[in-house]
């Protein structure tokens, strides 16, 4: 029930995605916007990232000239870590890894989204929902009810236990009439046995 809420709010983050008001009186922008972002996926996955995480990355890549942005790609979130903040609490570089588990390869470092040092190519921005208890990154706005989630995943998987166990007998007869005579218990056992 939980992913089919993250996928649901997600979906409604991007919307139909992109849209102007006045995109016909602008088509070159209009038409510059959706090359820069492409089919829409980036965006859609950034907001399944922002509303799973609370943060997304975004991969900016600067036209050659370096005076505009050409295009726009996903990063998934949990593949990046962040560098060490500087003295005014910005982080310079981010790193990017498909596994973190395989230590023998190393991350590609990439230097974060700034207008006024377009010294590289490629950079990333790093979106995030504001907490006062992480620094470095977002954190999920139901954070505070992974409880109850996983509340509802152990009732499941006990539901299932019981089922692929075959039922304890309490499950499968309950009297709600209190507990029945001698009789009437040798006449249901023998029912249940038929």
């Amino acid at each position: 029930m939980h992913g089919a809420i993250i996928k649901g709010v997600s979906e409604m983050i991007y919307g139909e995605g992109l849209n102007a008001i006045a995109k016909d009186q602008n088509v070159e922008q209009w038409l510059k916007v959706n090359s820069i972002f492409g089919d829409g996926t980036c965006l859609k996955k950034a907001s399944f990232d922002l509303k799973l995480y609370g943060q997304c990355y975004l991969n900016i890549i600067w036209s050659q000239d370096r005076t505009t942005v050409s295009r726009v790609y996903h990063l998934p979130a949990a593949t990046m870590r962040c560098g060490i903040a500087d003295d005014e609490d910005r982080v310079p570089l981010f790193y990017h890894k498909k596994d973190w588990a395989k230590q023998q390869e190393e991350p590609l470092v990439i230097p974060a989204f700034n207008t006024n040092d377009r010294s590289a190519a490629s950079q990333c921005l790093h979106i995030k929902m504001y907490s006062p208890l992480s620094f470095y990154y977002g954190a999920s706005d139901y954070e505070s009810g992974t409880a109850y989630a996983q509340i509802e995943a152990d009732l499941a998987a006990y539901h299932l236990s019981s089922i692929n166990q075959g039922f304890f007998p309490s499950t499968i007869m309950n009297f709600n009439s209190g507990v029945p005579t001698e009789e009437e218990r040798a006449e249901l056992e023998r029912l249940v046995y038929n």
